[in-house]
C-alpha cells in the first residue's frame, strides 16, 4: 500500500527540489537497534514491533509517546525486530502476500539474508507505522549495525521510502555506516567472536561488502579496505542527516586504539561512523552531513563508570538527538583564524603541531535538567581534535568546524571550553608526530567562550601564548508549518471549547480526536456540506489537554497535527493553541 501524498510534496518530487522537513509533530521515528548475534538465531518471525526502554530517555526529551502506549499517534517512536529465525505470516502480521514473497527472495536459502534482508523489514515496517499513525513523514534512526542497516536503506531507496519523500531525518548513533574497520581484521578475533563470526552480518559490515553495495562512484578510488564514505544517491536528497559518533577507546582496555592507532569508541572507528560527505547535487538543500562527537564507549562497562559511560547513558548525546528530531536551527562554529605566538619547538623539529580542542555544554539542558554532560566534545586523548602546522609567530587563516549540530529550540546560550595545545608526541594516526616523549603536550591557551545563539558572529579568544578567532554561523532549516489553520473557535466556556474542524477536501468524511485524558471519539461532518468547505463541529474539549485530530477518509487517514487547549495560553513545544 502506498500513501496519498501531499500535492506540494509531489510537485517538489517531480520538479526535482528538496522538500522541506517534514514536522515533528507528524513524524514518526523508527529505531533500528544494534547488532546481537546471528540474526537467524533469534527464535521469532522476523519484522515483529520491538517495544523497547533504550529510548526511554528521547520519549522524556520530546514528550512523545512508543508505538506501544499509542500507535496511532503521528509522533511515535517505534522499533522493530529485524532479526528472526522465520518469515511472518501474511494472515496474522501487517505484511501482506506481496511483501512476504519479496522477503522470502531475502530469507536463507533463497537468499543469504543479512543487511538486504534486515533493511527490507525496517522499510516495510516504517511505512505500516507511517499508514496506521496517518504521519506524514518518517525519521530513520540506527545504532551501531542499526546504522550499517540504515546506510543500505538510504543508499538503495529501499521501498521507495526516499524517492516518495518520506524521510525526513536520518540520525546514526555509533553506528558502522561506511562497514566496520575490525571486520575485516584478524587482530580483533577477540571483539569478532562476541558479536559471532559465522554470522553473514560480519560479513556484511565488511568495507569489501560495502564497497559494493552502497553509493557506487565514490569520489575516490574505492579499495577492498577503505570505507564507502561518501553519499552518491540521489535517495539523500530529501534527507537531513545527523551522525553521532562516540570516541571513547577505554573499552576492551583500549586494545582497539592501542593496535589499530585509530581513533574509536572501542568496537568502531570514528572513520566508521559518519559519512565524509553527499555529493553536492543530492545535499539536501546543500547541507552537508552534521557529525557530532562525545567522549562516550561504544556500551557502557561498570568497572570504568563514572568516568567513562557508554553512548546510551550519555545523557549529551540523547539531548542532542531530541534537537536534531525536531529542532530547525542549525550552529556551526568554526576556527578561521590562530596565530602562535610561541611553539616551544627546536629548530631541528621544524612547525609546531597545534591541536584545537573544544567541549560544548547546553546552558538550557544544565538549568532546567541538571545535565553536566557535553553536547559536543573533540580532544588530544580521543584523536579527534583536529591539528595544523605553525611557525613561531605564525597567522594562519583556518576553516576549521568544530561543532555543527541543530541546537534546542529553547537554546539562547551554549558554553564553549577551548583549549591549544602544541604537540610532541603521539601515535594516533590523525597526528603521528615523535619529538620528545617525556613532553608529550604543552598548554599555549585554554578558556571558556559564550556562543549566542540569537546574536551569532566573531568570537575572539586570546589565550596565554595563542590567539584564536571563531565564527558562529546560525542557519534556520527549512520545516513544514504545522497545521493551525484548520480550526475556527464556535464557543468558548473557559473550561472547555468547541471548535470547527474546517477541511477543503471533499474526501474528509468525519475527525478521528484522540485526548491526552485517554478520550477516543470520531466526529461525522454534516451532510450536504459544499464540496469546497467542509465543516465539523468537534465540541467540548476540556482546557489542559492535549488532543491530536486525525481526518478520515474513504481512501485512508492523513493526519492534520496535534491541536493543545490550554485556556488560551500559548502551549510551548511543538503543538499550537486551538482556543487562540
Amino acid at each position: 500500500m502506498r500513501m496519498l501524498l501531499p500535492a506540494f510534496v509531489l510537485l517538489a518530487l517531480i520538479a526535482g527540489e528538496a522538500l522541506p522537513l517534514s514536522n515533528p509533530d507528524r513524524t514518526v521515528t523508527i529505531y533500528l537497534h544494534g547488532y546481537a548475534g546471528a540474526g537467524l538465531d533469534h527464535d521469532a518471525p522476523i519484522g515483529e514491533e520491538l517495544f523497547s526502554d533504550e529510548v526511554a530517555p528521547l520519549q522524556e526529551f520530546l514528550d512523545i509517546p512508543s508505538g506501544e502506549e499509542d500507535p496511532f499517534a503521528p509522533n511515535q517512536i517505534a522499533g522493530v525486530e529485524y532479526m528472526g529465525n522465520r518469515l511472518p505470516d501474511p494472515e496474522t502480521s501487517y505484511f501482506d502476500w506481496d511483501d512476504y514473497w519479496e522477503l522470502a527472495e531475502l530469507f536463507p536459502p533463497a537468499g543469504e539474508g543479512g543487511v538486504p534482508l534486515h533493511a527490507t523489514v525496517v522499510a516495510k515496517f516504517a511505512r505500516h507505522v507511517l499508514e496506521r499513525s496517518g504521519a506524514e513523514g518518517i525519521n530513520i534512526v540506527g545504532a551501531s549495525f542499526g546504522g550499517t542497516i540504515s546506510r543500505y536503506l538510504m543508499a538503495n531507496d529501499i521501498d521507495g521510502l526516499c524517492s516518495e519523500g518520506l524521510v525526513s531525518r536520518w540520525v546514526t548513533l555509533e553506528g558502522g555506516v561506511n562497514g566496520i574497520w575490525i571486520a575485516q581484521n584478524p587482530l580483533f578475533q577477540p571483539i569478532i567472536e562476541r558479536l559471532g563470526e559465522d554470522s553473514i552480518e560480519i560479513e556484511h559490515m565488511s568495507y569489501r561488502w560495502m564497497s559494493r553495495h552502497v553509493d557506487p562512484g565514490q569520489p575516490k578510488p574505492n579499495l577492498p579496505w577503505s570505507p564507502p564514505n561518501w553519499g552518491t544517491s540521489p535517495s539523500y536528497r530529501n534527507t537531513l542527516i545527523h551522525h553521532q559518533i562516540s570516541t571513547d577507546w577505554s573499552l576492551y582496555g583500549g586494545v582497539m586504539r592501542h593496535l589499530s592507532h585509530l581513533a574509536n569508541d572501542g568496537e568502531i572507528a570514528v572513520g566508521d561512523a559518519a559519512l565524509a560527505g553527499v555529493v553536492e547535487e543530492y545535499a539536501w538543500q546543500g547541507q552537508q552531513p552534521m557529525v557530532q562527537y562525545l567522549h562516550a564507549m561504544h556500551i557502557s562497562d561498570g568497572d570504568l563508570e563514572p568516568e567513562h559511560v557508554g553512548l546510551s547513558d550519555h545523557e549529551g548525546a540523547w539531548e542532542t538527538l531530541a534537537a536534531t528530531l525536531s529542532g530547525s536551527r542549525r550552529a556551526t562554529l568554526r576556527l578561521t583564524e590562530a596565530t602562535a605566538h610561541a611553539i616551544h619547538e627546536p629548530p631541528w623539529f621544524g612547525k609546531g603541531e597545534l591541536v584545537f580542542e573544544t567541549e560544548l555544554y547546553s546552558r538550557f539542558a544544565a538549568d532546567e535538567w541538571g545535565m553536566l554532560r557535553a553536547i559536543n566534545n573533540r580532544n588530544l586523548r580521543d584523536g579527534t581534535a583536529p591539528m595544523r602546522r605553525f611557525k613561531q609567530g605564525e597567522t594562519r587563516a583556518l576553516d576549521l568546524v568544530l561543532f555543527d549540530q541543530l541546537v534546542l529550540r529553547e537554546d539562547r546560550m551554549i558554553d564553549a571550553w577551548v583549549r591549544a595545545q602544541e604537540l610532541d608526541w603521539s601515535d594516533m594516526r590523525n597526528y603521528r608526530v615523535f619529538e620528545s616523549i617525556l613532553h608529550p603536550h604543552r598548554t599555549l591557551g585554554e578558556g571558556w567562550i559564550e556562543l549566542d545563539i540569537e546574536q551569532p558572529g566573531p568570537i575572539h579568544f586570546a589565550g596565554d601564548e595563542v590567539d584564536l578567532r571563531f565564527e558562529l554561523e546560525m542557519i534556520e532549516l527549512d520545516v513544514i508549518d504545522p497545521a493551525v489553520t484548520g480550526f475556527e473557535v464556535v464557543h468558548d466556556a473557559g473550561e472547555w471549547v468547541d471548535l470547527w474542524f474546517v477541511s477543503d477536501e471533499p474526501a474528509i468524511s468525519s475527525v478521528f480526536v484522540r485526548g491526552g485524558d485517554g478520550s477516543r471519539r470520531v466526529v461525522h461532518g454534516e451532510e450536504g456540506a459544499p464540496a469546497t468547505e467542509h465543516r465539523i463541529v468537534v465540541d467540548r474539549l476540556r482546557a489542559g489537554v492535549a488532543y491530536s485530530f486525525t481526518p478520515r477518509a474513504e481512501d485512508g487517514a492523513r493526519n492534520l497535527g496535534r491541536g493543545m487547549v490550554w485556556e488560551r495560553e500559548a502551549w510551548p513545544g511543538r503543538s499550537f493553541d486551538v482556543a487562540e
